[in-house]
């Protein structure tokens, strides 16, 4: 289960880490560890500057705050929601008061961090859904997967505020202590940003290349349109957006102009109990990779 949270978080690391950075983290002198996400710029002769913006899922307030500063610069922004379906054009909302939580804001109240979809404003009349349907997605999961049993299926499941998992989260977190609170935190900040924490190539064309080609195609209409926006900002999970980047250069002839980068989150391994220590502990022996 905390492989599939893990995972989830940033939807998705692929099966190699690409060159290109948007994720990393941070150790600090006082042995405080920082996740950050970065953004950058990238420009053509003639054609709109065009911002790739990374996101944690969880983060700090001050976080989604410098992150909107920066979208509401673009003309244009196109951002990342799995819809309900295909065609549809339904803005994220923030989670209603007894509605059921989705796994994101189990773990962001539990660790003191913020939702993502609670914090970013969706309403503006600029920003445009470039995402897949779960429809979709489960097809190319079937033909992918061969009908078997996919990591997506897992992630899927995480993502659902109903489902089991989801619910044996909440209820593990709500008897956690605070020094067990601040060993998932440090997980979530250490094990983001590892380059070894990987998706099969199965479950990666579903997560990641997929969603990413139906991006490019929603790009391509942005920066041809007439009038074309000043900027195109193109707001999705930081692990999407090294493989964006390549099919901007290669596919569109961009070139990189400037890069930012935006703390997302922070742990104090100091702060961890025994308890902590041991469920840390536990989750670096399940990732290693098995003998034989």
């Amino acid at each position: 289960m905390l492989a599939a949270i893990t995972a989830s978080l940033l939807l998705a690391q692929g099966a190699a880490a690409p060159k290109a950075v948007y994720v990393q983290s941070l150790t600090k002198p006082d042995g405080s560890v920082e996740i950050m996400t970065s953004a950058q710029r990238f420009v053509k002769e003639g054609k709109p500057d065009v911002w790739l913006i990374g996101a944690m899922h969880i983060g700090s307030k001050a976080y989604y705050t410098d992150l909107q500063k920066l979208l509401d610069e673009q003309g244009q922004v196109l951002y990342e929601g799995v819809k309900k379906s295909a065609g549809a054009t339904g803005k994220p909302v923030p989670t209603k008061e007894g509605a059921p939580t989705p796994i994101y804001k189990v773990l962001s109240d539990a660790i003191g961090l913020q939702f993502q979809l609670n914090e970013i404003k969706y309403d503006r009349p600029n920003w445009t859904n470039a995402d897949l349907s779960f429809d979709e997605l489960d097809k190319i999961n079937k033909e992918v997967g061969g009908g078997k049993p996919t990591e997506y299926d897992q992630v899927k499941q995480m993502l659902d505020p109903n489902s089991p998992q989801t619910k044996m989260l909440a209820t593990m977190l709500a008897t956690a202590t605070p020094g067990m609170k601040e060993a998932l935190k440090l997980l979530i900040v250490k094990k983001a940003s590892d380059p070894s924490v990987t998706l099969n190539p199965a479950t990666e064309k579903v997560i990641l290349k997929a969603r990413n080609e139906a991006v490019m195609v929603e790009l391509g209409k942005a920066i041809d349109v007439a009038p074309a926006p000043k900027s195109i900002g193109v707001f999705y999970g930081a692990l999407h957006m090294g493989d964006l980047e390549t099919s901007l250069k290669s596919k569109l002839g961009y070139k990189t102009a400037e890069q930012k980068w935006f703390v997302a989150a922070s742990a104090d391994p100091k702060k961890m109990d025994e308890t902590g220590k041991a469920l840390l502990k536990a989750f670096d022996a399940q990732s290693k990779p098995k003998k034989g």
